[in-house]
Formats: structure tokens, C-alpha cells, sequence
């Protein structure tokens, strides 16, 4: 609702409108998740309907709001509900007709076979203006724009704080994001628990180190509650409890430039999920996109394959690759040129360190912005 509308108006609408669709009883539940029963189906239909109510639109459309609800009168409603309208009219492929007798009809076109009527003869001029003014209309509905009643820093502000309430009223997919992560951190931690730094460690270490309002105000609420509690968390939580017990490096530098390198990696890998996933209406195809850029990143990534040994023809490549920079930047915090880089072609200077981040943060960057232009601009056809 407007900014002019004061609170107290506002509580009393969506009181008077709670009561009206007859809420009252559940005005205070949950809608519910796919994990959380919440309420019943007739009950959120209810609630989707005041949702548009209030706003108090000037027109109304309920497509088939009943359906599901009772199998008997979804599609033969009983004449009590019939009572409760106004009007009706029916539609049959967007035209209209009236009963005629045919007595009326041979008058009609005995009427309009003679071009000396007046009236007649006026025709093609009314044709024109009709069909001038529906083009007139159809650039007119072309060009409107969508308004926003409240502005976008009002928008912003409510649609943050209601996203950060679902993520603490809803905890279940944080906690089993963060649960995840602590069991992964564990698994790291017991493989490589106590490495040492002679030939053997690195050896080790190289063979298993392995995204009602404007679109803009849900894609930055969405991004900084996904970004805090589903990638800073659990980047922090699995830094450290692996990194001690793998043994790395003892110092607090050493240790928040790993905490830093493995967030940056997750807000990267996020970005890009979501830039391939923005236009798709089917998981299964996002994710075979999602396989094979994983998939293409790994093998670039300095893992399977000496990054040097590569043909330069294809080694431009490794630039596109995600791993690639976090591994480069654990390895330039962990170890010395003479030691281990030198042979990985890795840069070891501290412009050589930073870059990696810089990088992951342009294309963190890019990625998030070709998900938000897909959001704002590609429309689905269903």
C-alpha cells in the first residue's frame, strides 16, 4: 500500500480483509513449505486471493480458484454460489453471440445487399475510425508501463526483512546447509588431518584438494539473505574446523586468507548456478548445464591435468575455470615458490595471491549480473 496510508489503516484493512475471507482462525499460522505442513490448501488459495485484494485492484481475475478443493463441484458449481453473482457472461473462443430467428437474418441481408442505403453508405468510414482505434490502443497497452506504489528503498526494506524471517521461521534448509558442511569439513579434515609439508604431504595435498516489487529489490534481498546465512555460514564453519585439523599454516594471516579464498569460491559458484538456472523452467536441464560447467571447470582447475603440460591452444581455458583461482590461492597462502609452485605455474608474488580473488569477484559480478538481466528481461511463455 502507499507510503500515505498510515499503519494503523493498514493493520485494520488486513484485519477487516482476514476476517472477510474468513482467516481468522489461521491469521496467525504459517503458510507452510514442502516441509512444513502450514495450512490447508483451501486456506492458502484464501490467503493468494487477499494478497491481491489488497491493493484493492480496480479488476479482479480468479482462474479456476476452487479447482482441487472439492473433486464434485470444481467444475459444476451448485446454484447457491451461481446467486452470489452479479452478471455472468460466457465466452466461446473470444466472440459473442445472440439468439436470432432466421425471419431476422434474410431481412438483415436483404438490407445489406443494397449499396443505396444510407447508412451503408457511411460504412467504410466507421470501419476506419474502428480499426484506427484499436491500433491506437494496442501501442497505448504496448508502451504502459508498470507503477509502483511504494518506492524502492520501502520495498527494499520490507521484502529484506521478510526474506531474513522465512530463513529463521524456516531453518530447515539452513541447518542442512550448515550440517553438510560440517560433515564435509570433517571428512577433509580426518583425510588430511596432521599433513605435513615434506614431498609426501604434497603429493597428498595435490591428488586430493578438490549459486510485490521490482525485480531488483527481490534479486538483492534474495542475494543478500542467500549470501549470508546459505554461503558465508558455511564457508566460515568449514574453514574452521578443517583447517586446523589438516594442520595448515599457524598463523591468523594464513588462516582468514583461506576462510576468505573458500568464501569467495562458494559467492562464485553460487553466482554462476544462478545465472544458468534464471531462464530455466525445467531442474533437469539446469542441471546438465550445471554438470558440464562443473565438469569443463574441474578439468582446468590444476587437478586432473598440470596446467603447464597443457596445449596453448587450450589453455586459455583454465581463465573460465572457478577451481582454478581458489586452488591457486590456497596454494600461494600454504606454500613457497621453491617448494611446490613454481613447478604449478602458479604465480607466488602477492599480486599473484590477490589476483585470484579479484578474479572470482569480476565473475562473481558478471554472473550475477546476466541472472538479474534474465530475471528482469526474459519472459516465460507457458
Amino acid at each position: 500500500m502507499p507510503a500515505s496510508v498510515s499503519q494503523e489503516e493498514k493493520e485494520q484493512k488486513v484485519e477487516k480483509l482476514i476476517q472477510e475471507l474468513g482467516l481468522g482462525r489461521v491469521a496467525d499460522s504459517r503458510v507452510g513449505t514442502q516441509l512444513i505442513r502450514g495450512i490447508s490448501g483451501g486456506e492458502r488459495k484464501r490467503t493468494n486471493i487477499g494478497m491481491e485484494l489488497i491493493i484493492d485492484p480496480p479488476v479482479l481475475f480468479l482462474d479456476e480458484p476452487t479447482t482441487g478443493l472439492d473433486a464434485s463441484t470444481a467444475n459444476s458449481p451448485r446454484y447457491s454460489i451461481y446467486r452470489l453473482f452479479d452478471s455472468l457472461t460466457l465466452l466461446v473462443h473470444g466472440k459473442q453471440g445472440t439468439p436470432v430467428s432466421p425471419t431476422t437474418t434474410r431481412l438483415t441481408s436483404s438490407w445489406t445487399s443494397s449499396t443505396e442505403t444510407p447508412a451503408l453508405r457511411l460504412w467504410p468510414e466507421q470501419q476506419r475510425r474502428i480499426t484506427e482505434g484499436k491500433k491506437s490502443s494496442s501501442s497505448s497497452s504496448r508502451s504502459r508501463t508498470i507503477t509502483y506504489k511504494t518506492g524502492f528503498f520501502t520495498q527494499f526494506r520490507w521484502v529484506l526483512k521478510r526474506t531474513f524471517q522465512n530463513l529463521l521461521l524456516n531453518p530447515q534448509t539452513s541447518i542442512a546447509q550448515i550440517a553438510v558442511t560440517l560433515f564435509l569439513a570433517l571428512i577433509v579434515g580426518f583425510i588430511f588431518f596432521g599433513v605435513k609439508n615434506d614431498p609426501s604431504g604434497l603429493q597428498n595435498s595435490h591428488e586430493y584438494i578438490s549459486g510485490y516489487y521490482r525485480v531488483s529489490v527481490y534479486f538483492l534481498c534474495k542475494m543478500l539473505s542467500d549470501i549470508i546465512a546459505l554461503r558465508t555460514i558455511p564457508a566460515v564453519v568449514f574453514s574452521c574446523v578443517s583447517y586446523f585439523m589438516i594442520g595448515l599454516k599457524p598463523t591468523v594471516a594464513a588462516f582468514f586468507t583461506f576462510m576468505f579464498s573458500v568464501t569467495m569460491v562458494a559467492y562464485t559458484a553460487t553466482a554462476m548456478a544462478l545465472a544458468i538456472s534464471a531462464d530455466q523452467t525445467v531442474v533437469a536441464i539446469a542441471n546438465i548445464f550445471m554438470t558440464i560447467a562443473c565438469v569443463f571447470m574441474m578439468i582446468f582447475a590444476g587437478l586432473l591435468v598440470n596446467l603447464p603440460s597443457i596445449a596453448s591452444w587450450l589453455a586459455w581455458l583454465k581463465y573460465f575455470s572457478i577451481p582454478r583461482y581458489g586452488l591457486a590461492a590456497l596454494q600461494i597462502n600454504e606454500f613457497t615458490g621453491e617448494e611446490f609452485l613454481d613447478n604449478q605455474g602458479v604465480d607466488w608474488s602477492t599480486w599473484g595471491l590477490w589476483q585470484n580473488h579479484v578474479a572470482l569477484g569480476v565473475m562473481t559480478f558478471c554472473f550475477l549480473t546476466i541472472a538479474y538481466l534474465k530475471l528482469r528481461f526474459i519472459r516465460k511463455f507457458t
